[in-house]
């Protein structure tokens, strides 16, 4: 519902319609340097206006990969009509299409994994009552396991730096 100000004007524009979030709390992994592994799945959003946009939030509480770099893509399915890499280079090359990276080892040793989050907002394209699903693939350089929520050490040390975490996935429907 829109506020309405003094001056004439409205809330309209920009405000939030509806938000959902997608957490996962285990270990999730995949097989490295074989392409785009699909690791989180199943985020989705029933927009209630067509005009509206998604603003898509992924904080990963940690990616580890087995070597240097794990390349991740952020992909838009609406409902099997059209699946499209988002937030990605516009490059007309060779380079795959990436939304964010990151390194892959932590910065001392496999004990130790950084997190991420990556922020976009999307243009959906849905009719309104339609869902609109989103995922995250990673491909990680070297043969290898990619990790979310976990180092690549499975060590069971009682130190913060073996310490598990959990990640989100949220969708916020903004009005144009």
């Amino acid at each position: 519902m829109a506020i309405y100000y003094g001056d004439g004007s409205n809330s309209t524009v920009g405000r939030t319609v509806q938000t959902v979030q997608f957490t996962y709390t285990t270990s999730i992994s995949a097989t490295s340097n074989q392409g785009w592994k699909s690791m989180l799945t199943g985020a989705y959003i029933q927009p209630k206006n067509a005009d509206s946009k998604i603003l898509i939030t992924v904080c990963l509480g940690r990616l580890s990969g087995p070597s240097n770099s794990v390349a991740c893509r952020l992909l838009r399915d609406r409902g099997g009509v059209d699946t499209s890499a988002i937030g990605t280079h516009t490059a007309s090359s060779s380079y795959p299409p990436v939304s964010f990276m990151k390194y892959g080892q932590g910065p001392v040793n496999n004990d130790h994994a950084d997190g991420q989050t990556f922020v976009w907002l999307d243009t959906h394209g849905d009719s309104a009552g339609d869902s609109c699903y989103y995922q995250l693939q990673c491909w990680g350089q070297n043969n290898g396991t990619m990790w979310i929520n976990r180092a690549q050490n499975t060590n069971d040390a009682n130190e913060p730096y073996a310490g598990r975490t959990a990640t989100t996935f949220t969708l916020q429907e903004i009005t144009v």
